[in-house]
């Protein structure tokens, strides 16, 4: 099988379920504190809302079979999503093939801290904040996110063409520790059967482990395209400035990844698995 060329990377509040054949992500609705936007880096375009059940679709690409690796990420077994939840709590849903690989990158920094959670689902893990599910495209001119009517790009890196299509989901200012605990009620709110676990604790994601870096290399992404919005805006305030002098801004490692602002994870679903 070919390496995959196509990345669908995911920033921020998602609720992703193993439907088997597909995974569905579902995007909450939190109002005006979160921007929703997806296309090529740095110039994603606004996601506007669907209600159920329409969707988005990601095609173009072929089926695989990765699958989220459960000690990177929190998830809850043997739930579906409510499939009849309404417009007030949900932004909208995207449906895509499963990927022929997945990758789960920028853990928290912190451990999450939960109560009422007596099997340990959320309690003391550490949930990677960006998600990059990967495919095999024939031919990448086909690839479409529809209905969106950003234009996607290809780009080559060492000689090979890869699509990057980043999806947001989170705030693009400062936001205080009680948003991702917010955040994580209402995407539990959008399963069948949420239980009662409340976290209690904010942390933000870590800077880029030398684990992800090495992860990544040869993968079609950089870096770069890890960072949330929170870390864009730092980047770019200090690259204007240097802009602004007549000078060039630094690329790579050195870009302050993670610099402390509280962060949205997402959670993971597998209704028919234990």
């Amino acid at each position: 099988m070919p390496d995959p060329n196509v990345n669908v990377i995911f920033h921020g509040l998602f609720l992703f379920m193993d439907q088997k054949s597909a995974i569905h992500v579902l995007i909450p609705n939190m109002d005006e504190d979160h921007v929703y936007r997806a296309g090529n880096f740095l110039v994603e375009e606004t996601l506007m809302p669907r209600k159920l059940p329409r969707s988005y679709h990601l095609t173009g690409v072929n089926s695989g079979e990765g699958a989220f690796n459960p000690a990177e990420n929190v998830v809850f077994n043997k739930v579906d999503y409510n499939h009849h939840t309404t417009s007030d709590a949900l932004y909208c849903r995207i449906i895509l093939p499963r990927p022929a690989e997945i990758l789960s990158l920028r853990p928290t920094r912190d451990e999450i801290e939960a109560s009422n959670d007596p099997g340990n689902i959320v309690n003391g893990h550490h949930p990677s904040g960006v998600q990059v599910l990967r495919y095999v495209a024939d031919d990448l001119s086909q690839v479409s996110f529809s209905p969106h009517s950003a234009e996607l790009d290809v780009h080559q890196i060492d000689g090979n063409t890869f699509l990057n299509l980043h999806i947001i989901a989170e705030p693009d200012h400062d936001m205080d520790d009680m948003h991702p605990i917010d955040g994580f009620g209402k995407m539990i709110h959008l399963l069948s059967h949420p239980g009662n676990i409340h976290v209690t604790n904010a942390t933000p994601l870590d800077s880029v482990p030398p684990a992800d870096e090495a992860t990544i290399e040869g993968k079609g992404f950089f870096i770069e395209e890890t960072l949330d919005l929170l870390d864009r805006r730092r980047v770019l305030r200090n690259a204007g400035n240097v802009w602004r002098q007549g000078g060039t801004y630094p690329t790579g490692a050195g870009f302050p990844v993670g610099a402390g602002s509280t962060a949205c994870w997402p959670i993971n679903g597998n209704p028919g698995r234990g």
